[in-house]
């Protein structure tokens, strides 16, 4: 090892390191420390609008909670209106029904009797005349021509009175 020079070849390139990190130190202390404490600052004002944001987020997740129960409620309230209301409709809708039917039937049962009242009077008056003819071809064929003047006004004074009964 003689060959190698100590000074030269060993302690002065450690020179030469230690005086470029003392020099390196005291030349970019601040530009280091500045850009450091620029993004610290980058960071924490990152930091205080994610925080800022999150409360937000919070406030309108609380809100929107709130708005959810109230339209649940809403919900509710209106499905319970909207149920008494088909309810009031349906009694109201059932009663009217029921008014209808009962006045069909009775204009049924009117006219029913109508039909009745002028069939009977059609009957009588059919069978009045049938009778009139019959009365009429007897006397005819079993009594004489006075005899038969007295019949027939007796017939028709009797018919009179029994039109008279059935009207």
């Amino acid at each position: 090892m003689d060959h190698i020079n100590w000074t030269l070849g060993v302690i002065l390139p450690y020179i030469n390191f230690f005086t470029f990190i003392v020099a390196a130190f005291f030349l970019f202390r601040k530009p280091a420390l500045q850009a450091a404490k620029k993004a610290r600052d980058v960071f924490d004002k990152a930091s205080i609008e994610a925080s800022q944001e999150k409360e937000e987020i919070n406030r309108k997740l609380k809100d929107l909670r709130k708005r959810s129960e109230g339209l649940a409620a809403e919900i509710d309230n209106i499905r319970a209106v909207a149920e008494a209301s088909a309810r009031t409709e349906e009694k109201s809708l059932i009663e009217e029904g029921e008014r209808i039917a009962q006045h069909v039937r009775d204009e049924t049962t009117r006219v029913i009797e109508a039909e009745i009242e002028n069939l009977r009077r059609e009957m009588s008056v059919e069978i009045i005349d049938l009778v009139k003819k019959e009365v009429a071809d007897r006397i005819v064929r079993d009594v004489g021509n006075d005899r038969q003047h007295l019949i027939i006004e007796e017939s028709i004074r009797s018919l009179n009175s029994a039109k008279l009964s059935v009207s």
